[in-house]
């Protein structure tokens, strides 16, 4: 059954490597500027309008070492986490989702944990919108659908798989034999992928929904799928990363991060420091090579890529530490 699963929605699976090449493809870089007091601005995410989430960071001052989740927009950064009534007492916040209507998603921690939603300027926390107080979402698509995992206090380990819709919590079904199960995405049509763990062998696996039931896509043990663009492609983090689609999959060179719905891939890769890499039409970029060698730059990671090739990421200029936004150039 698993098999013909898996046959229906990719085609028989088999990999083969992409050449590593510089390719003609060319950017223009941003750097995404702090507010006063903060070291840099790391985003993790980013909409097909250019706006950003992810989280300051400072070595210094009043919030040192204690990051706070932020949202980027035309050119300025908001703190979220100073947004929070009690953001005195709350230790941290990190990002977790955002979709193209600029709503986003931050987990905080401190006296309670939770996560937020911010949305035109106004927070809510999610929880409560839903109506529990064991939801741990981790990602939003742009009709608002969220999905995550129901958090078992108990046990200290993220149990069932949800998705939030129409104001409803619907939970999703487990992979059997797997204490751990989480949907960790979902696309624009409501395709939902997420990972699998047992904790008594450590096998994790990746996993797709199909009519609320977890299906095993038949992956090495240590797999999890990362995301799943509108075409109904699955990007895979495993020892050998991939990206799966209909007729076949492809083996990623580098440590994957985001996808869009062209197929692009960013992602990590190589001894430290890393290098941002791109795989785009069958190729993967050092996103350094695809840059002005006299900017200044290295570009460590790529962490998102939107519909228009515009990419987010993280690395050092000009001796700090900064986030970046590539434009392509063509």
């Amino acid at each position: 059954m698993k098999r013909a699963c898996i046959f229906l929605l990719f085609g028989t699976i088999t990999t083969f490597t992409t050449p590593s090449t510089t390719g003609a493809i060319r950017y223009t870089v941003t750097e995404l500027t702090p507010p006063p007091g903060w070291d840099f601005f790391e985003p993790r995410k980013l909409n097909n309008r250019g706006e950003m989430l992810g989280h300051l960071d400072a070595s210094t001052g009043p919030y040192k070492d204690e990051p706070h989740a932020a949202f980027y927009s035309r050119g300025a950064v908001t703190d979220l986490h100073l947004l929070l009534p009690d953001a005195a007492t709350s230790r941290d916040s990190l990002p977790t989702a955002l979709n193209d209507a600029g709503v986003a998603i931050f987990y905080v921690q401190g006296t309670r944990d939770r996560s937020m939603v911010f949305q035109n300027g106004r927070l809510q926390e999610f929880n409560e919108l839903a109506g529990r107080t064991d939801l741990d979402p981790t990602a939003i698509n742009n009709a608002g659908q969220i999905v995550g995992a129901t958090w078992n206090s108990g046990k200290s380990l993220w149990e069932r798989p949800f998705l939030y819709t129409d104001g409803k919590v619907q939970v999703l079904g487990k992979l059997p034999g797997f204490h751990e199960n989480s949907a960790n995405a979902i696309n624009n049509l409501g395709q939902i992928v997420g990972n699998a763990h047992d904790r008594d062998s450590d096998e994790n696996r990746a996993i797709i929904f199909v009519n609320r039931r977890a299906i095993d896509l038949g992956l090495p043990s240590r797999s999890y799928a990362l995301d799943i663009n509108d075409a109904g492609h699955v990007l895979v983090a495993s020892d050998t990363p991939l990206l799966l689609r209909r007729g076949g999959s492809i083996e990623l060179r580098f440590s994957p991060a985001g996808l869009n719905n062209r197929d692009e891939v960013v992602g990590s890769g190589g001894p430290w420091p890393p290098h941002a890499q791109l795989y785009s039409n069958g190729t993967t970029v050092d996103l350094n090579d695809a840059i002005d060698p006299a900017s200044g730059w290295l570009l460590i990671y790529g962490f998102d890529v939107n519909d228009f090739g515009q990419i987010a990421g993280w690395g050092r200029v000009n001796d700090h530490w900064a986030g970046f936004l590539l434009t392509p150039t063509r």
